[in-house]
């Protein structure tokens, strides 16, 4: 089974707000955003119908926690129920499973971690 690339419908949704990174350059200013793919499952013999695990990271060097709260509400607000196509796959639907943010050791940086789920149902 060849992989789905869902990066550019994620970029899509969150275009404009912020940077979206699937490889992060050295010189790259906070506030970014980064995608991880964790993950895909399909089932067979109907490979149309499947699972894909994604975490997107939110790093903000803000002074205080509202940057990064307004980013996270953001993300969420865009992808949660969100439908989508897929050309070969057809419908898809995005799942928020959880959050976690950090106050990195530099007492600046924080990170929030979200983790999402596309459900397509072929």
């Amino acid at each position: 089974m060849t992989k789905v690339s869902i990066f550019p419908v994620v970029e899509n949704l969150v275009k404009g707000n912020m940077p979206l990174y699937g490889f992060v350059p050295a010189d790259a200013p906070p506030p970014y955003i980064v995608y991880e793919e964790s993950g895909q499952k399909w089932s067979f013999p109907d490979i149309r119908k499947g699972t894909i695990t994604f975490t997107l990271k939110v790093i903000s060097t803000y002074k205080g926690p509202q940057e990064i709260n307004r980013m996270t509400a953001f993300l969420k607000d865009k992808l949660e129920g969100r439908e989508v196509s897929f050309e070969a796959h057809g419908p898809g639907l995005f799942r928020f499973i959880r959050q976690d943010i950090e106050l990195k050791n530099d007492a600046i940086t924080r990170e929030a971690v979200l983790e999402f789920q596309l459900l397509v149902w072929g």
